[in-house]
């Protein structure tokens, strides 16, 4: 952070600072200063996970050991401050909501209306992930 850290920025997994803090364990301390530097609560990583659900997830399994509950629900504590909210529709039903919603006429309306060589990266990403799940 001192060295200014860009606090968005994603490593090569798409997993921020923040989301790969909390899912490896690291101190509630550490986590505060994450957040209270820019760090975004509510970003999800690449399997549609925010650092919230992965903390509510961990205490719902039933931590055993006393310290790593405190931890837990201490940044639990500290996401919510900062703007942290469990999505209404949880990870594994967004996917199936997006496919429903956006479905192949969408699909085709784009690649009509658009050479697919000219979309951005993350467009064909979305597109892959959506054509691969849809009954053709």
């Amino acid at each position: 952070l001192q060295q200014g850290a860009d606090l968005v920025a994603t490593n090569g997994e798409g997993s921020s600072f923040l989301l790969t803090a909390v899912a490896s364990g690291v101190a509630a301390p550490a986590i505060e200063a994450l957040l209270d530097n820019g760090a975004f609560a509510d970003v999800a990583g690449p399997d549609g996970l925010t650092p919230l659900q992965i903390v509510v997830a961990a205490l719902q399994e039933g931590v055993q050991d006393s310290i790593e509950r405190e931890r837990l629900e201490t940044i639990k504590a500290l996401l919510e401050k900062h703007g942290a909210k469990m999505p209404a529709i949880p990870a594994g039903e967004r996917l199936a909501e997006m496919r429903k919603t956006f479905g192949l006429k969408v699909v085709t309306s784009l690649l009509t209306l658009q050479c697919p060589l000219s979309l951005p990266v993350e467009v064909l990403e979305v597109l892959n992930v959506l054509l691969r799940e849809l009954p053709l």
